[in-house]
C-alpha cells in the first residue's frame, strides 16, 4: 500500500450521526455543540488514519444575550484570555427576522477583542 493512503477503521458508534447531531444540538440558541475534529493522513506510529481535535487547547466561551436586544454573541477564546485582548473568535447571531448567524470581520479567526463585541463588523 502507498504511504499516502487512508485506511477504513471500523466504526464502534452505536448510534447515526443523525443521531448524534440531534442530541448536541443546542435549540434555545440554533447552534450545533459539538467538538470539531480534523483527519490526519496517518498516525506516525501505525500508519493508519485517526481523527484529531484540530486544536488541543480548551477554549473558553462566553456568552451575552444582554447587550443588543434579540442578538446573542458567542464568542471562543483560550481559557484565561482577558475580554480585552485580540484574542476571541465571536459569532453573532442575530434574531431580530429568523436567525441569521455571522462572524466578527467575517471570519473563524481568533483575532478580535470580545469588550468590543457590538461594535464590531459582521457578515
Amino acid at each position: 500500500m502507498a504511504d499516502n493512503e487512508i485506511h477504513q477503521s471500523k466504526s464502534y458508534v452505536s448510534e447515526s450521526e443523525q443521531e448524534i447531531l440531534k442530541k448536541s444540538r443546542d435549540d434555545k440558541y440554533n447552534v450545533s455543540a459539538v467538538m470539531p475534529l480534523g483527519e490526519l493522513a496517518k498516525s506516525e506510529t501505525t500508519g493508519t488514519a485517526y481523527r484529531t481535535p484540530v486544536s488541543k487547547e480548551l477554549l473558553a466561551l462566553r456568552m451575552d444575550d444582554s447587550t443588543t436586544t434579540d442578538v446573542i454573541y458567542l464568542a471562543h477564546a483560550k481559557a484565561g484570555t482577558a475580554t480585552s485582548a485580540a484574542l476571541w473568535r465571536i459569532k453573532k447571531i442575530d434574531l431580530t427576522s429568523g436567525v441569521v448567524v455571522s462572524w466578527s470581520d467575517g471570519n473563524t479567526y481568533f483575532d478580535n477583542v470580545y469588550d468590543n463585541r457590538a461594535s464590531l463588523s459582521y457578515s
